[in-house]
């Protein structure tokens, strides 16, 4: 077995995915929104008091005004905080009050918005959670339109909103790697789209790579994804390989021009000289 995958399989499962699962979501969600990181600041660790205590959210700032791109980030005030809900976690309304509590403590110790309601709260998770949105309803927030993929609410003195079905048909690939409804053509898309980004993105893309084999590989049944590194993981590395080749190339070209040139102009001190010695004008050179 590929030491990797034999590393994935000896971990306690809970512990892989407290470890694991939240930087590669980060890392998703900010692949995904790479056309607006011109107006966004990404903050994984959050530090929420003088305590050693850090939560498990994602802290987007939008730095300096601008129109938002990418349909997730289109929905975005000035700070905008995400909660990740799945592999066995629930979405409700305690979890709900939850992140809320987390944007009002954040607000507080920060205090780098006016209010609240210069916030927003996304929830990304797998599957509709149809008693939140009922309870959402009952309370008074107003559904806005969104894909169907995405269910936003307004409400007068609350954040705005957003809760974001990773693995529906319709989500953008980036989001369905990392469900457990993953397909071939999924992750192909992924792969693709990060190999057209700059080289630290296709670094952060291994992480979220790996976490899809994870969550999968036992509800693909174990040993059957066995080439899935060969298959998806693989060809992202050897696409950073093949970049990285290009720029060593290019690198190679650079010295070596640079050696000729360095060469040509010692030739010409040389040829000054001699000139000078014989009593001639360099001022041509």
């Amino acid at each position: 077995m590929d030491e990797r995958k034999r590393t994935l399989k000896n971990k306690d499962p809970n512990e892989r995915h407290r470890n694991q699962y939240h930087p590669a979501l980060c890392n998703a969600v900010e692949i995904g929104l790479f056309s607006d990181r011109d107006l966004l600041d990404f903050l994984q660790s959050i530090k929420m008091n003088t305590l050693p205590r850090e939560i498990d959210l994602l802290v987007i700032r939008k730095k300096k005004e601008g129109i938002l791109k990418n349909e997730i980030a289109s929905f975005f005030r000035k700070l905008n905080i995400w909660e990740f809900k799945g592999y066995g976690g629930k979405l409700d309304v305690q979890v709900f009050y939850k992140t809320m509590s987390y944007a009002y403590e954040y607000l507080v110790l920060n205090g780098e918005v006016g209010s609240i309601t210069d916030m927003t709260l996304s929830f990304l998770r797998e599957g509709k959670p149809r008693d939140l949105l009922k309870w959402l309803d009952k309370e008074g927030f107003v559904k806005q339109d969104s894909p169907g993929w995405i269910h936003r609410f307004d409400r007068d003195g609350y954040p705005g909103v957003q809760i974001v079905n990773i693995s529906h048909d319709d989500a953008p690939a980036f989001l369905k790697v990392v469900s457990h409804k993953a397909k071939a053509e999924d992750i192909n898309s992924f792969v693709n789209y990060v190999s057209k980004l700059p080289e630290e993105e296709k670094d952060k893309a291994r992480l979220v790579v790996e976490l899809s084999y994870k969550i999968n590989e036992n509800h693909k049944g174990g040993d059957d994804m066995a080439g899935f590194f060969e298959t998806y993981v693989d060809p992202l590395n050897k696409v950073i390989e093949e970049k990285d080749a290009e720029i060593k190339k290019k690198d190679g070209e650079i010295k070596r021009k640079d050696s000729e040139m360095k060469k040509k102009n010692e030739m010409i001190e040389k040829m000054k000289a001699e000139i000078t010695r014989l009593g001639g004008n360099t001022t041509a050179f």
